[in-house]
C-alpha cells in the first residue's frame, strides 16, 4: 500500500508518538498507584494516550498490540468511572502492559514488524479484572478488589522472561528512543537558516577579496568567525534537555526495586529542568540506574530496622541537579545506613587494595574511594540488584570519559551522597594548547588555576624535590608537580628525570585544580586558547585513561585532550611507589 521510503517515515512516527504516550502513562500509573486519589484528570490522561497508542496501532495494522491496548483502556475505563480504585496488583498489570509494549516498539524499531509474541495470560489477567468488577460480588465498600484467586504475582520478572511471551520486564536503560529524537519549532529552525544564510554571503564577500587581491579580507573572516559562534551557540542549545527526561523513568525503578528487595522508598527530584548535552545525558542514563540499586540494596534499610532507629519507615533516594559556570553538578543521595568506613577498609585489606598498615592511616576520603576500586563490594552475598562489585568502578569511569568527576560523602545512619561534576556539554571546549616532546595537547580552560613560566635561575628557586616527588612554588604555596613527559612515558621521577628538569633554562607549568587539591603540570611550551571540536578517542585508544578525546587541528594533525583527574590520579599512582 505504501512505497518502502512512505513506510518507514510511518513508522518513524508511529514509534515516537506511541514511545511518548507509553512514556505518559507509565508516569501517570505510578503516580495514581502513589497517590491514588490524584484526582480524575490524571486517569483521564492515562486513558488517553493508552487510547492514542490502540489507534496508532491500527492504523499501521499491529493487531496485537492493538488488542492489549483495547483490553487495558477497558480497565482503565473502570478505573475512569470510578467503580474501582487502583492498587499495587492492578497497577503492576497495566504497568506489565508498558513493558510489553516497550519491547514490542523496540522490535518494531529494529525489525519493521511487531512479531508473534503471545499476549493470551496478560490478556487474561486485563479481563479477569474487567469481568470481577462487572459481576461486583468481589468489590469491597473502598472500590478495592480482591484478586487473591488469580495469578496477580507482581514481583518484577527476569528480562529473559519476555521473549517468552509469559511476564514482563522493567529496564529503564533500553527506552532511548524519545533521547534519540527531538521535537524542534520552525521558529528555530528558521533562525538557524538566517545565520546559515548570512553565512553564505560573508563566503562570497570573502572570495571575492580574496580573487580580487584585496587586503580587507580580516574584516570578513571575523565577521564568519561571529556567524559561526551564533550557530554553534543555536545547535547547542538543540542538543540540551532536560535532565528530568532521563530521571523520570527511574520512578518505576525505584518502584520496582522497592517491592523486589521489601522495602519502602520513595524518589525525590530536585532541579529536573536542568539542561545537559543529550550526549553527555546518554552517559549519564547508563550509570545512574547502577547507582539508584546500590542507594536502595546497600544505603536504605528495611522498614523495621528504620523504625528501630527512629526514622520513618520510607526510605528516600533523592536526585539533584545544578548548572554552574559550564557545569553540571548533581548529587544521588540516600537517607539509609550510611557507609561504614572500618567494614571498607576491612574489605579494601582483604582484597588487597590496600596494606593492613594503610587501613590504619588513610584518611576519611581516601577510604571512600575505595568502594571505587574494580571488585569492591562489602556485601558477604550477591543479590539480583547489586552486589558483584562491577557497578561503581564503571560508574567512576564513565564521569570521567565524559570529563567529569566524581566523589562520595557519607555519615552513619544519616546516609550516603554521590557528587558528580560534569561538563554540560561535550561538543566544543575550550582548551589551552601546550607541548612535550614534539606533540601538542589540549588541556580544559575550566580547570586551569593560572600559568607559570621560570627562565635561568628561577628554575630551581621554584622547583624542588620533598622526598620522592617533585614540588612546584606557586603563590606562597608548595604544590605537587607533574612532569606531563614522565606520565607519557610512564617513568618514574628518578634522580636522573629531576636533574634534567632543574637544569633546563626555562620552566613551563600549568597549575590545574582537581578534587585532590592543586598540582602543576610541567610541559615544555604553553601555546594558545582555542575552542576544539573534541571527539570521543576511538577504540584502540580507549585504555589511556589520561586522555579523554581528540580533536583535528588547523594544520591537520590531532591533538589530545588531557584528563585532569586521571593525571593527578598517576601522580598518587607514583607516591606510593
Amino acid at each position: 500500500m505504501f512505497d518502502k521510503e512512505t513506510w518507514e517515515r510511518l513508522i518513524q512516527e508511529f514509534l515516537l508518538e506511541s514511545t511518548e504516550s507509553i512514556g505518559h502513562i507509565e508516569r501517570g500509573l505510578l503516580e495514581l498507584e502513589a497517590n491514588p486519589e490524584s484526582g480524575k484528570g490524571l486517569i483521564e490522561d492515562v486513558f488517553r494516550h493508552m487510547h492514542t497508542v490502540k489507534g496508532n496501532c491500527r492504523m499501521l495494522g499491529f493487531s496485537r498490540l492493538e488488542e492489549l491496548a483495547h483490553c487495558a483502556e477497558n480497565v482503565l475505563d473502570i478505573l475512569r468511572d470510578g467503580t474501582l480504585t487502583i492498587n499495587r496488583q492492578i497497577g503492576s498489570a497495566l504497568l506489565e502492559v508498558v513493558d510489553r509494549v516497550y519491547s514490542v516498539l523496540k522490535a518494531i524499531e529494529k525489525n519493521g514488524e511487531e512479531g508473534n509474541i503471545d499476549f493470551s495470560i496478560l490478556i487474561d489477567k486485563l479481563q479477569h479484572i474487567q469481568t470481577t468488577v462487572t459481576s461486583t460480588q468481589n468489590l469491597h465498600t473502598s472500590n478495592t478488589l480482591d484478586l487473591s484467586e488469580f495469578d496477580f504475582d507482581d514481583k518484577p520478572k527476569p528480562p529473559d522472561a519476555v521473549s517468552t511471551g509469559t511476564t514482563a520486564k522493567y529496564n529503564t536503560e533500553e527506552s532511548s528512543i524519545s533521547l534519540e529524537t527531538i521535537h524542534l519549532p520552525i521558529t528555530r529552525l528558521d533562525t538557524l537558516m538566517n545565520i546559515i544564510g548570512t553565512l553564505v554571503v560573508t563566503f562570497n564577500q570573502l572570495r571575492y577579496c580574496l580573487t580580487q587581491n584585496r587586503k580587507d579580507y580580516q574584516q570578513m573572516l571575523d565577521g564568519m568567525e561571529q556567524q559561526l559562534q551564533q550557530m554553534q551557540d543555536e545547535v547547542l542549545k538543540y542538543r540540551l534537555q532536560p535532565v528530568g527526561r532521563v530521571w523520570e523513568t527511574y520512578h518505576r525503578l525505584v518502584r520496582e526495586l522497592a517491592v523486589e528487595s521489601g522495602k519502602k522508598v520513595y524518589l525525590s527530584m530536585k532541579g529536573e529542568d536542568t539542561e545537559i548535552d543529550r550526549t553527555v545525558l546518554m552517559s549519564l542514563k547508563s550509570i545512574l540506574g547502577h547507582m539508584i540499586r546500590n542507594a536502595i540494596d546497600h544505603g536504605i534499610e528495611p522498614p523495621d530496622v528504620r523504625l528501630a532507629k527512629g526514622k520513618s519507615a520510607l526510605g528516600k533516594v533523592e536526585l539533584s541537579s545544578e548548572q554552574r559556570q559550564g557545569y553540571i553538578y548533581m548529587e544521588i543521595a540516600d537517607d539509609g545506613a550510611g557507609i561504614d568506613l572500618n567494614r571498607v577498609k576491612l574489605k579494601a585489606a582483604e582484597a588487597g587494595l590496600i596494606t593492613p598498615q594503610q587501613a590504619q592511616t588513610i584518611d576519611d576520603t581516601t577510604a571512600f574511594n575505595l568502594i571505587m576500586e574494580s571488585g569492591f563490594s562489602t556485601t558477604e552475598t550477591v543479590s539480583k540488584i547489586s552486589g558483584r562489585g562491577i557497578g561503581m568502578d564503571v560508574v567512576k569511569k564513565t564521569v570521567e570519559k565524559a570529563g567529569g568527576t566524581l566523589s562520595v560523602s557519607s555519615t552513619t545512619d544519616k546516609g550516603t551522597c554521590f557528587s558528580i561534576r560534569i561538563p554540560q556539554t561535550m561538543a566544543i571546549v575550550p582548551v589551552l594548547l601546550v607541548s612535550t616532546s614534539g606533540e601538542h595537547f589540549a588541556v580544559p580552560q575550566s580547570g586551569i588555576v593560572e600559568l607559570l613560566s621560570f627562565y635561568g635561575d628561577e628554575v630551581k628557586g621554584n622547583v624542588e624535590k620533598k622526598m620522592h616527588s617533585l614540588m612546584v612554588r606557586s603563590r606562597e604555596r608548595l604544590l605537587p608537580l607533574i612532569r606531563l613527559k614522565q606520565v607519557l612515558s610512564e617513568c618514574d621521577a628518578n634522580n636522573d628525570n629531576i636533574s634534567e628538569l632543574l637544569l633546563k633554562e626555562q620552566c613551563h607549568v600549568v597549575i590545574l585544580h582537581s578534587d585532590e587539591g592543586d598540582f602543576g603540570l610541567e610541559v615544555d611550551g604553553i601555546e594558545e586558547t582555542v575552542n576544539l571540536v573534541v571527539k570521543p578517542l576511538a577504540r584502540m585508544f580507549s585504555h589511556i585513561s589520561i586522555i579523554s578525546g581528540t580533536a583535528l587541528m588547523p594544520e591537520g594533525t590531532v591533538s589530545f585532550l588531557l584528563n585532569i583527574a586521571e593525571i593527578r590520579k598517576f601522580q598518587y599512582q607514583h607516591e606510593k611507589i
